[in-house]
């Protein structure tokens, strides 16, 4: 409903994403993810998502970048304040 309404609105996009990753539909999860992020770049919980979604993936570089861009907008960011460094 709300994307129907605002196209771009990024919690949507967001969700949207995280509903596809649970589905195990990367592809499209990476897509809604990003498109968040495009919409609101300073979106840091779409950071952090997509850096779960690399993470699990096995794409660790990327996974670097989205937690670091994430920590960036967000520096008390839990999830991606407790991973980075295991990653790193």
């Amino acid at each position: 409903m709300a994307l129907s309404i605002k196209p771009n609105f990024s919690q949507s996009l967001n969700n949207l994403g995280v509903v596809y990753t649970v589905q195990g539909k990367m592809d499209a999860a990476a897509s809604m993810i990003e498109k968040a992020i495009i919409a609101n770049p300073t979106y840091a919980e779409a950071y952090n998502n997509l850096g779960v979604l690399y993470r699990d993936a096995g794409n660790i570089s990327l996974a670097i970048e989205a937690y670091e861009q994430c920590l960036k907008i967000d520096p008390d960011s839990r999830n991606a304040g407790q991973v980075l460094p295991v990653l790193l």
